[in-house]
């Protein structure tokens, strides 16, 4: 009863529902599915069965690789592969999320410090951190001790922290959060605009990065809102923070990111979550073809456009043109009417799209117009 209660809850709230018997069968493997997984996770822990990929962050002016989310899987042995929105709620109500956080952290370290020796350029290893880690008393002793055993630099990490920060204890995250950048860590907020955090808490909380949520980043090529992207810009400006877009699948999402001012971003545009191996590959052959690329460059363009509005339009241009000309490289930026207006005169933008502003001052020249 009390199970077929929950579910119904679950799924249709304050309506009525009537389950038959065989509407049980689906949310009864489901429930033993669970137990198994809570049953198995400490020997799991105890074992390879979780272990890292890597997705890599690519910086669009120079096409090569700042940094990588390190993110954690489990093969089971009889179920197979288990996804982390599942295992990760298991392992919080069993209170083995601090020992599953810790080996995701040595796992990482290590493996930064493996790719170093193995000739890759430094590469910044980003960490998931859960609001229940960083709560717990040892969570900077976790830190410390998976830097000290691999030897990676402490401004080589970034951990990872969703707005559901905010929720919690404030003051004891804060506190932990604190000691973590003393050793000189990076922070970053997670699927930043989904959550509970405001103005006022972002600027108790020292941080290094803003990572926009794939939600805000999807609409961009179909001419979606940008306000969204737009305002997250201009508060990481304003604090004095960098920003990463996680979520990018089209050439065209990240030309218009990187006209708004966004140089890094995440996705499937560039790769999937990789193995070590793969990963490293990955790094070895975009750094080699983006340093052919650039030497290959012998022209290089740069466009203003006036509004964020115009974007899409003119990434969608700048797209069509490089596919066409290879050897041109294009930069497209997006500023404020005056600021466009002004970087054009002074000779930094070698094309300004401008329409429908009345009062072009007649200083523009060569004005070109078209409809």
């Amino acid at each position: 009863m009390l199970f077929r209660s929950e579910a119904a809850a679950a799924q249709v709230g304050n309506q009525a529902c009537f389950y038959h018997e065989q509407d049980r069968t689906p949310w009864r493997e489901r429930a033993r599915e669970n137990l198994k997984l809570a049953e198995d996770l400490e020997s799991a822990l105890a074992s390879d069965q979780f272990f890292l990929q890597y997705q890599p962050q690519v910086h669009l002016d120079t096409q090569q690789v700042y940094g990588c989310e390190a993110l954690m899987r489990w093969t089971h042995p009889t179920l197979g592969s288990i996804p982390p929105d599942r295992f990760i709620p298991i392992a919080e109500e069993r209170d083995l999320i601090h020992r599953v956080g810790q080996k995701a952290l040595a796992l990482a370290c290590a493996q930064a410090v493996a790719w170093q020796q193995a000739g890759l350029p430094e590469i910044l290893m980003c960490v998931n951190v859960s609001h229940t880690e960083i709560q717990h008393p040892d969570f900077e002793n976790s830190v410390r001790s998976a830097l000290e055993a691999s030897g990676l630099s402490p401004r080589l990490l970034e951990l990872e922290v969703t707005e559901s920060v905010f929720a919690t204890d404030l003051g004891q995250s804060e506190a932990n959060l604190e000691k973590i950048q003393r050793l000189g860590v990076r922070l970053a907020i997670d699927d930043f605009g989904t959550g509970y955090s405001s103005l006022a808490q972002l600027s108790q909380l020292s941080f290094n990065r803003l990572k926009i949520d794939k939600s805000f980043v999807h609409d961009l090529a179909s001419g979606g809102d940008q306000s969204v992207i737009l305002g997250i810009l201009l508060i990481a400006e304003a604090l004095g923070k960098t920003v990463v877009a996680e979520g990018v699948e089209t050439d065209v999402e990240a030309q218009i990111l990187r006209a708004m001012g966004c140089n890094v971003v995440q996705g499937y545009l560039y790769a999937r979550p990789e193995s070590p191996d793969n990963f490293q590959a990955f790094v070895e052959t975009i750094n080699r073809v983006s340093s052919s690329e650039r030497r290959r460059s012998r022209v290089r363009v740069t466009v203003g456009t006036h509004a964020f509005d115009q974007a899409g339009t003119v990434s969608h241009a700048v797209s069509a043109y490089q596919a066409a000309h290879s050897d041109v490289g294009v930069v497209h930026q997006v500023h404020r009417n005056l600021k466009c207006r002004s970087l054009f005169k002074a000779g930094d933008l070698d094309l300004a799209v401008i329409s429908s502003v009345p009062g072009i001052d007649e200083d523009l020249v060569p004005v070109r117009a078209w409809e």
